[in-house]
């Protein structure tokens, strides 16, 4: 390539061009009489923000910033009322399917007059729900065999909860559903006998005045010492619905068909929707009280990148 020739005329263009690329800062005015520096960039340079190289020599951050993450409720409770201030706020999902909470430490004070705050201080927890709710869950009007039904109640038989209710919520759907909750001596009996006779044929069915059911098999022994099996047609669950929470008494319909001599069992979980509700609601208040903060359901503002 042929060495281009340093003249007055090409160091004066070669200026001119190193001019042009360079970024400028100009001063531009509103209306009132405050004013900007804004920073013009020419096409196809790129601007470098220094302050994240510059601020780890300063002596301590200008703010608090960043989102601290809680496996706990008490934990989210304690970061809050350590940092709170007049301004802080907490903010609930309102989506019950994707829980969370978020505090926003340095949120904008009460007022119309207050001044604006960055609002990148934050908390969170996002509440998990339990094994147990679940696995409920997920049996929740699910046909299953005799031998899968047995095994899942014996498996699970230490979720359950003796009556009488203790909560208005299932005294009030057994009365409107005319059930009655077993025993858990009694729910044990049936996966026992349920067992026993798990390759047998039925040969009745019968549902008494009193909700409960009968079942009677053709093989030599129905139930234990050859009665026929007794079938609650409900019964009590107390578990957690998010994990390291309170338990809740969750009512649990018990439904069978019986067709070509065998059966196939359901289970029916009382509302569940309504109860991760109750159970949302009941964290919400529990930080209501503990942080004496003000709880907004939604989103805040965006803080600034």
């Amino acid at each position: 390539m042929a060495d281009i020739r340093q003249t007055p005329e090409t160091e004066a263009l070669a200026a001119v061009i190193s001019r042009s690329i360079e970024p400028r800062i100009v001063d531009f005015t509103r209306g009132t009489s405050d004013g900007a520096p804004f920073l013009l960039i020419p096409q196809g340079t790129q601007v470098i923000d220094v302050r994240a190289y510059l601020d780890k020599y300063l002596p301590a951050p200008e703010r608090k910033r960043g989102t601290s993450k809680h496996a706990q409720l008490s934990s989210f409770i304690d970061h809050a009322n350590r940092f709170k201030d007049e301004g802080s706020a907490v903010f609930v999902s309102p989506n019950e399917k994707e829980p969370f909470l978020l505090s926003v430490i340095d949120y904008h004070a009460k007022g119309p007059k207050s001044a604006a705050r960055h609002g990148e201080h934050r908390g969170m927890h996002v509440p998990e729900l339990s094994t147990a709710w679940k696995t409920w869950s997920e049996k929740d009007g699910a046909a299953m065999s005799q031998e899968a039904f047995a095994a899942f109640l014996e498996e699970h038989v230490e979720d359950l909860s003796e009556p009488p209710c203790a909560t208005i919520d299932a005294a009030q759907y057994a009365e409107k559903a005319r059930l009655t909750y077993a025993p858990i001596g009694m729910i044990h009996d049936l996966a026992r006998g349920l067992e026993v006779n798990v390759s047998a044929k039925v040969a009745s069915t019968v549902n008494l005045s009193t909700g409960e059911g009968r079942i009677t098999y053709e093989e030599e022994h129905a139930g234990r010492g050859g009665e026929a099996l007794r079938v609650p047609n409900a019964f009590l669950l107390a578990i957690e619905i998010f994990k390291g929470y309170d338990r809740f008494e969750i009512p649990v319909r018990l439904r069978y068909r019986a067709t070509g001599g065998s059966i196939r069992w359901s289970l029916s979980v009382y509302r569940r929707e309504h109860l991760v509700r109750l159970a949302l609601e009941s964290m919400v208040e529990r930080v209501k009280r503990d942080t004496e903060l003000p709880v907004f359901i939604g989103m805040p503002e965006s803080a600034r990148e």
